[in-house]
């Protein structure tokens, strides 16, 4: 076999991962935002408010991923984004508490294995919370996307001891 197609077979494989790994994190976000929308719905018809629904979402991702957010961060994320309501629909806020679930709790310990500890950084969490970038995109809102660079940087302005 020639070097040119040792080369273009190695550039095919790694088309073909990264396209696989793009539909198997969109299948994963959608699984992920289907079952918030779904345990969502079920508390707010047990009688909780949106914000009682959030957090209890969120804080039994905590206890069950083993987080170690405190009490207070759960409730200024749910407070935060529960306060979304006022400017878009609850099935655009579910998405956005998706969205959130996946960039600031579940990609920080992506790669990380629990005997490592999986623990989240509160103050960051709450940072995230506190300054979402939010853009419209036909008619809907949607988090503003970064990239890791960005929230490390973000993160540590105005840093707490």
């Amino acid at each position: 076999m020639t070097p040119i197609y040792t080369v273009a077979g190695a550039v095919l494989l790694v088309i073909i991962l990264v396209v696989y790994g793009t539909f198997r994190a969109m299948r994963r976000f959608r699984a992920l935002a289907a079952d918030q929308t779904r345990q969502i719905s079920t508390h707010m018809a047990e009688g909780l408010s949106l914000e009682q629904s959030i957090n209890k979402v969120i804080s039994d991702l905590n206890r069950s991923k083993s987080f170690g957010l405190t009490s207070e961060t759960i409730g200024k994320v749910s407070e935060r984004i529960a306060g979304l309501s006022s400017t878009m629909s609850m099935d655009n806020v579910v998405v956005i508490l998706a969205q959130f679930t996946q960039t600031y709790l579940l990609q920080e310990t992506r790669g990380r294995k629990p005997r490592e500890g999986l623990r989240l950084d509160n103050y960051k969490v709450q940072y995230a919370a506190e300054n979402l970038e939010l853009q419209q995109k036909n008619g809907h809102y949607l988090l503003k996307p970064g990239n890791r660079s960005d929230s490390a940087s973000k993160y540590s302005v105005g840093r707490h001891s």
